[in-house]
């Protein structure tokens, strides 16, 4: 039976065998307390954390000292993280400034290189870029791929004597069996010249059309010339391709560039006086090539004897 005067009349009545006085060992063993935080009515739960009115934890200090150090620690963290980004980004930018130097110097080094050998070339070969119709043909000597190779096996460009770099003797006055000159070659007739890289399929071809049209019309004087080529790189051309005409190779593309054969193929139709008739660059056919043989045989001097080539001249021992 419950009295209603009773003030307090949630305690159980005396002749309750459950009603035990609270024992403060038993609060402290279980970790409960029977003050007022967990009267009745109230909603939290035994053992739970109450939030203060700012929304910042009340319990154990302990806790409370602990959980500050974690969102300091994941503050620090954060800042850490956005420096490093930061560090990265800035040096992914000196990284890429440092390569757009770097190709820069390259870029300006390339044009260096090819100024300067532009110059040499122009000092040995002369003031000319390159001989057009109407002009005359430079006077040179230049090694044969297919006989011994010379000791000094550059071609020889000098038009007179005492020329630098071009050459000491005039290309025309040296003779020897391993070259020939082109002085030498204007006095069978007509002349037909390509010049060619090895290492290119469409400046080969241009020799085998050359080739061609040499074997069609005897009285055609032919010569190639191999730019950019060694000796023996030369020869082996020759022997792959089973070329009958004159080769002769131009180590350092003095000669080519004389010629004006900044790319190849270029044919160039020489009458025999020595005046450049016609000239075909790039683009080189077999009836192209036949076309201004013939007119060059009809128009360019007396018919040259079978053969058309001679070695009688060199540019080595001269030099």
């Amino acid at each position: 039976m419950i009295d209603r005067d009773d003030p307090h009349p949630d305690r159980p009545e005396d002749d309750d065998p459950f009603a035990f006085a609270p024992d403060e060992r038993d609060a402290l063993e279980t970790g409960t307390t029977s003050g007022p935080s967990a009267g009745p009515g109230s909603d939290a739960e035994p053992g739970t954390r109450e939030q203060t009115d700012s929304g910042g934890p009340v319990g154990d200090p302990a806790d409370v000292a602990a959980e500050r150090e974690r969102e300091a620690a994941r503050a620090r963290v954060a800042e850490e993280a956005a420096a490093r980004r930061a560090l990265l980004a800035d040096e992914a930018s000196r990284t890429a400034q440092a390569a757009s130097t770097r190709w820069l110097i390259a870029g300006v080094v390339l044009i260096l290189i090819l100024a300067v050998g532009s110059t040499l070339l122009a000092g040995r070969g002369g003031d000319d870029a390159q001989v057009r119709p109407g002009e005359r043909l430079p006077a040179f000597a230049a090694p044969l791929a297919t006989r011994p190779k010379l000791a000094q096996d550059d071609v020889n460009l000098a038009q007179r004597d005492d020329q630098g770099q071009a050459g000491r003797r005039a290309a025309c006055s040296i003779r020897n069996p391993s070259a020939v000159t082109s002085c030498a070659l204007l006095r069978d007739g007509p002349l037909v010249i390509v010049v060619f890289s090895r290492g290119v399929d469409a400046c080969l071809r241009a020799v085998d059309d050359v080739e061609a049209v040499r074997r069609a019309l005897p009285r055609l004087g032919t010569l190639a010339v191999a730019t950019n080529a060694e000796h023996a790189e030369a020869a082996e051309a020759v022997r792959a391709r089973r070329w009958g005409l004159p080769v002769v190779y131009d180590r350092d593309g003095a000669l080519a560039s004389r010629l004006g054969a900044a790319v190849c193929p270029l044919v160039l139709f020489v009458r025999r006086d020595g005046s450049v008739a016609d000239r075909i660059v790039g683009d080189v056919t077999e009836a192209g090539v036949r076309v201004r043989a013939e007119r060059l045989l009809r128009t360019g001097a007396t018919a040259p004897a079978a053969g058309t080539t001679t070695t009688q001249a060199a540019p080595a021992d001269g030099r």
